[in-house]
């Protein structure tokens, strides 16, 4: 059985390892447990939209919702890394209400049940 210093250890290496690998994230990536998943497919859809509701921030009259479109390169499937670049690089995630809320460590992508194309985040804090 592994102890919790291990455990502890583990994570923190895996982090160290995400941080290089998205330098510049506005987010805590917590949806793998080791890198070889960040290669793994993600979609074999030419197009997917990440719907973002979990993160509907408040501020004062203004909601805060996101759909990103992520499309499929020389249309082989889409890597769970392609779709964290591009998460990583869209505005939302980068605004600053948004980089504020508490809820920032990204755990998993939900498949709409009504849709092939559709994924929604699940945000923790």
């Amino acid at each position: 059985m592994e102890d919790i210093d291990e455990k502890e250890h583990d994570w923190e290496q895996l982090s160290e390892e995400l941080d290089k690998q998205f330098p510049h994230c506005p987010f805590t990536i917590s949806c793998v447990n080791e890198l070889a998943e960040l290669d793994t497919i993600f979609s074999d859809e030419p197009v997917v939209f990440i719907y973002d509701n979990w993160s509907e921030y408040v501020s004062g009259d203004m909601q805060w919702s996101n759909y990103l479109k992520v499309e499929s390169i020389d249309d082989r499937p889409s890597s769970l890394r392609q779709f964290l670049h591009s998460m990583c690089n869209d505005r939302h995630y980068n605004d600053k209400i948004v980089m504020e809320d508490s809820h920032h460590f990204l755990e998993q992508f939900i498949k709409s049940r009504k849709s092939t194309i559709q994924y929604t985040c699940y945000w923790g804090s």
